[in-house]
């Protein structure tokens, strides 16, 4: 029933998000060092 009900283009859709997370971590570091989403997007700009 899995393998029926499985959608492919979801699954390649994770692949991309996966890759991407992967391209901003090796660019800007792994870890952040604010907690408030606010802070984190400025903490990435002056990275």
């Amino acid at each position: 029933k899995m393998r029926d009900e499985f959608d492919e283009n979801v699954y390649h859709y994770r692949n991309l998000v996966e890759t991407m997370f992967s391209v901003l971590k090796r660019k800007y570091g792994e870890e952040l060092r604010a907690t408030k989403y606010r802070n984190q997007v400025k903490e990435v700009k002056f990275k």
